[in-house]
């Protein structure tokens, strides 16, 4: 079952995060720190613009922030961070969508992380979702 978390799921949620972060390919750059990705849940469920969402076993999670867009009165609905170590995915982003709408969300903007490019391109797609840009990052 989803649903969205709550204070008590804080662990389980910073150690996904962590296994998550380890696929990141500017780890080196940003060090995990579960006492700010803590500090960052706390503040999404405490929040009536964030929401994050989790399975009852505690294995997927999604973060969603709505905030207006910066050259419009459009709302838009940003995936935080996605993660799912089950089946879940959809059902995640099915309730993320839902809820989005609710807040006023006109678009619900996804990301992903490089080496699963093929897979999630084709979900995003069979979803609905065009691309719009590609992100890249240089260390420093």
């Amino acid at each position: 079952m989803i649903r969205e978390a709550v204070e008590a799921d804080i662990p389980a949620l910073v150690a996904m995060g962590e296994r998550f972060h380890a696929l990141s390919p500017v780890r080196a750059a940003a060090p995990y720190s579960a006492e700010r990705f803590a500090a960052t849940l706390r503040g999404a469920l405490a929040s009536d613009a964030a929401a994050v969402f989790v399975t009852d076993a505690l294995d997927a999670m999604l973060g969603v922030i709505c905030s207006p867009v910066y050259f419009s009165e459009a709302v838009f609905a940003q995936e935080l961070f996605w993660w799912s170590e089950g089946r879940a995915g959809m059902r995640l982003l099915e309730a993320a969508e839902k809820w989005a709408l609710s807040k006023g969300a006109s678009a619900f903007l996804m990301g992903r992380v490089e080496g699963v490019t093929e897979r999630l391109d084709a979900l995003y797609r069979r979803r609905g979702y065009v691309a719009t840009e590609h992100q890249y990052a240089r260390v420093l």
